[in-house]
């Protein structure tokens, strides 16, 4: 099940790798700071959403606009 699931990871990282030219990831070479900023490999950030892609998985938020 672990082989598995790194297979889908890389597999998952390899598409983004390749996406980030067409739907703007961008990969995180120290732009990122925080706690946890050094684990992210790439990033996205919209008005409506930002997501982070590391080797251990995905994490995302979504922003609440007020009119």
């Amino acid at each position: 099940m672990q082989r598995a699931i790194t297979i889908i990871i890389l597999l998952f990282c390899s598409i983004i790798s390749v996406a980030q030219h067409i739907t703007g990831f961008t990969q995180n070479k120290g732009q990122l700071t925080g706690v946890d900023a050094n684990e992210v490999l790439y990033y996205y950030q919209s008005n409506s959403v930002t997501a982070h892609v590391r080797a251990n998985g995905i994490s995302y938020a979504f922003k609440n606009r007020l009119e």
